[in-house]
């Protein structure tokens, strides 16, 4: 199910999945993580997003990271998002 606010529309539940390890591999699970509805009340501004709002792009927050997700009020990110680091590692959360 597609997630819309003010800012994004995007599928983000096909894509959080539980994390899963075979054979020492990560993988993903089938599970999501969250349920429609438990995604779109967490991304819903007014009613259970705090105000954060989404960032579809990638924004450097310095010591070589980026991340792209959810945003206070006040520019800082919380939330949901993915912080890049230099190597290509990633840290979704």
């Amino acid at each position: 199910m597609p997630v819309s606010t003010s800012v994004f529309e995007c599928d983000l539940s096909t894509g959080l999945k539980y994390p899963d390890y075979q054979d020492e591999n990560l993988v993903n699970s089938e599970k999501s993580l969250f349920t429609d509805k438990e995604l779109f009340i967490m991304l819903d501004y007014e009613s259970g997003g705090k105000g954060l709002v989404w960032n579809n792009f990638y924004i450097d927050i310095g010591k070589n990271k980026k991340y792209q997700g959810q945003w206070n009020q006040q520019r800082n990110f919380e939330g949901l998002g993915t912080i890049v680091f230099s190597d290509g590692s990633k840290y979704q959360g």
